[in-house]
């Protein structure tokens, strides 16, 4: 992984992390990734909320709605 840089974002009110593998970390991926957490909370916050108190793991499968994100 050469020439990479890591966005990494961590959200602690639902206990999720973000990982993104860029060519370049800037500002605008940041933002993007920022803006997505934000949407993808909305869009699921009952789901999160639920899975983040029984201290599952999560199966991605559930979020199917983030694709248009």
């Amino acid at each position: 992984m050469r020439d990479r840089d890591l966005v990494f974002e961590y959200d602690t009110s639902h206990g999720y992390a973000l990982l993104i593998i860029t060519n370049q970390k800037n500002v605008i991926i940041q933002k993007a990734v920022k803006q997505f957490m934000r949407k993808f909370n909305d869009l699921n916050k009952e789901k999160l909320k639920e899975i983040n108190n029984f201290g599952q793991l999560i199966d991605v499968s559930v979020f199917k709605n983030a694709k248009g994100l």
